[in-house]
């Protein structure tokens, strides 16, 4: 027992003699306040810099091109057909004999003159005929002799060649005869001729 408490009195005073030495030789490190502390550390760090904004160009919107419109080709109006005139039905020509001498009033009752006295013809035909250049002639006495201007003469119709009257309903035609054309007492013979000189008709009475 005494051996064992011996060493554990060495142990001891080995120890002492360690934690003494030790204290001596280190120096104390001063104590810095915690606010001390934090403002150095706050000055010695380096603010961290703000970043400097770029500035980015906007670009400019492309306008948008407008589309040249299309040229709407103009159509060249079609030329309407000029309408051709339905032609007129010509009248028969003067060789046809359908226009006849129908009848002779000889005697008229205007005194002396007989002014009255007159010759008819009619259109016979089933077609319009115009009389110009046909004559009306008394070949008996192979005197007076009228000559038509233009007439169309229709089919059915008649006019009269009066000796020195004009009669509008019937043409309007006279010899302009002074005196009697047609004798009462010896036949006379009347005769139509058409416009190329050929005999169409012939009536005596």
């Amino acid at each position: 027992m005494r051996r064992a408490q011996v060493i554990t009195i060495l142990l001891v005073v080995f120890l002492v003699t360690l934690a003494a030495c030790g204290s001596t030789a280190k120096s104390p490190t001063p104590l810095t306040s915690p606010t001390t502390q934090g403002m150095s550390i706050q000055e010695t760090q380096s603010p961290t810099p703000t970043p400097t904004a770029t500035l980015t160009q906007t670009p400019s919107p492309t306008p948008a091109s407008t589309p040249t419109p299309t040229r709407t080709p103009t159509s060249t109006p079609t030329p309407s057909p000029t309408p051709t005139p339905t032609p007129t039905p010509s009248p028969t020509p003067s060789t046809v004999t359908n226009v006849k001498i129908t009848k002779i009033c000889y005697d008229g009752l205007v005194p002396r003159t007989e002014s009255d006295e007159y010759v008819e013809l009619t259109n016979l035909g089933s077609e319009p005929l115009d009389l110009k250049g046909w004559v009306l002639k008394d070949i008996s006495e192979g005197y007076p002799s009228f000559t038509f201007p233009s007439y169309v003469l229709q089919p059915g119709k008649s006019i009269r060649v009066y000796t020195n009257e004009i009669h509008p309903e019937y043409g309007g035609f006279s010899f302009e005869s002074g005196k009697a054309v047609w004798n009462n007492s010896s036949p006379d013979t009347a005769a139509l001729f058409n416009a190329q000189g050929q005999e169409a008709s012939r009536k005596s009475y």
